[in-house]
Order: structure tokens, then sequence, then C-alpha cells
């Protein structure tokens, strides 16, 4: 008799927890590499943007165009953390050098270019457009780093991800926005903590998303 593919049971729902036990879990194998390398991330962002204030100075002219480059440089340094997770929850090294060398920077600046234009809209419109923006693009690192798409084809492949998973996808912001505001309260010495700790449990949620029968394969 012919099984009926109807009656498969549905793949178990993610449960917040299980993506930040996964990333926990990826510090706790190599804690000093996990740590030393966000350390270097985030330094590095706080040199650049400590760079930037100083070169811009008081003109407003100048603070537009060089908090093109900031968002952009800091977009390259966002994507060094999601690769560095998603090669560390496949089983490899949590290393930001080899994963800052496998970047495709055109399209990792330009989404988030992309990403920040449309976030800074929505909300200068209203508030709740820019939060459902950031909503949506959630996964948008990680598909362009994992499937490869372009930066539109990258958007609209992160909003169906989250609609199509929405409650997960809520819940697991929430979680993750309180890890950052802990992580602030101690300024950059919380961050190195929780930064690792966000993209790596958002890499897991992605992970899961893409890899159970209803949402079909991660991509080539």
């Amino acid at each position: 008799m012919v099984p009926d593919p109807s009656a498969t049971p549905p793949p178990p729902e993610l449960e917040p927890f299980d993506s930040l036990a996964a990333a926990w879990r990826v510090l706790a194998a190599d804690p000093a590499r996990v740590i030393g390398g966000s350390a270097v991330v985030v330094l590095a962002g706080v040199l650049s943007a400590a760079g930037v204030q100083a070169l811009a100075g008081t003109s407003r002219i100048a603070w537009a165009c060089w908090a093109v480059v900031l968002v952009a440089f800091w977009q390259v340094l966002a994507a060094v953390l999601v690769r560095a997770g998603l090669d560390a929850l496949d089983g490899g090294e949590f290393d930001v050098v080899r994963a800052a060398r496998s970047l495709p920077l055109p399209d990792v600046v330009l989404t988030g270019l992309l990403v920040a234009t449309m976030t800074t809209v929505g909300t200068l419109l209203c508030l709740l457009p820019g939060v459902a923006v950031a909503v949506l693009t959630g996964f948008t690192p990680y598909v362009i780093l994992v499937e490869r798409l372009g930066p539109v084809d990258a958007v609209r492949r992160s909003g169906e991800l989250v609609v199509q998973h929405l409650g997960d996808v809520v819940s697991l912001m929430l979680l993750t926005i309180g890890i950052v505001l802990a992580g602030l309260l101690v300024v950059c010495a919380g961050l190195v903590l929780a930064l690792p700790l966000v993209y790596v449990a958002w890499g897991h949620a992605y992970l899961w998303f893409t890899r159970t029968p209803d949402t079909g394969p991660a991509g080539p």
C-alpha cells in the first residue's frame, strides 16, 4: 500500500529557546574563538563610528555621506558574524577571518544599503512600517550567504520565510532584542557576547526553516 503523503506529520515547530540553546552550544564549544572573533568585529564597529564622527564633524552633508559608508561597513561586519555562525552550526569552526574572506562583498553591501534605506524610509513615514521592514528582512544576510541570491531576491525570500513562520520569528526577535539590550547595559563587553549569540540563534532558525520539508532546501 502506497503511503498517503498528506498523512505525513508536519515538521515540529521551532522553539526560540532551541535556537538560543544552539547558539550557546556554539559558544561553549570554543568560547575563546567565538568571543575573540566577536571582539574584533565589535571593536571594528566602534572604531569606524568614532572615525566617522571625527571626519564628519558638525557638517550634516558630511554626516550624510559618511553614514552611507558606515552602514555599508557595518553590514559587512554583521555578515562576518553571520557566516562564521553558519559555519559553526554546520560543524565547522567559528572563524571570522575565513568568514570575511568568503563574503560576496558586492551583494552584502548592496543588500545592506537597500535594507537600511527601506527601514529608514519606513520609520520616517511611521514607526510601524520601519519595524515591519526590520522584521521581514531579518533573514536577508543568511539568504545572501547560503542561497547566493541578489539583493532584491534576498529581501523577497526573507519576507517569504518570515511570513511562513511569523509567530516563531516574532518570538525569536523579542528574545534576541532582550539579549542585545542586556549586552548594551555593559557597553562593548556585553555586545561581544550578545552579538554572536543573536546571529547564531537566527542562523539556527534560518537553517531550521529552510531544511524542513514544508519550505524546501536552503539552496545550492
